[in-house]
């Protein structure tokens, strides 16, 4: 493909708990005026995870997307993981990771990941 990914990656798991919306966006901002491109997220973010902040990383790039409108900049990278109670499981049928990974990309304003991790 014609992406080009940076070789350093913004982690954002602390978007949205350690972290405010306004100082992610900022942290965003910062990291692709220095030429890094590349985000990380996953569904479950922020850390630690609990239901009450449960995807609100995304929801906070989602806002900084939708305020910048530089969506086109970033190559963004998820993970998956669902909902507390954590049951983890290793089966990779599409109807398992099609479910919470769906959901996630209306959470983050656009309808395209760059890359799943799985």
């Amino acid at each position: 493909t014609d992406i080009s990914v940076s070789k350093i990656c913004l982690g954002t798991m602390t978007f949205g708990k350690q972290n405010s919306e306004i100082e992610s966006h900022s942290q965003i901002d910062f990291s692709l005026d220095k030429g890094i491109n590349f985000l990380d997220t996953a569904e479950l973010y922020p850390v630690p995870a609990d239901n009450s902040t449960y995807a609100d990383t995304e929801r906070i790039i989602g806002s900084w997307i939708k305020k910048s409108g530089k969506r086109e900049k970033i190559v963004l990278a998820s993970k998956i993981v669902g909902q507390f109670p954590l049951v983890l499981t290793f089966e990779r049928e599409p109807k398992i990771i099609s479910g919470p990974f769906t959901p996630s990309t209306e959470i983050v304003s656009f309808s395209c990941f760059n890359r799943s991790l799985f």
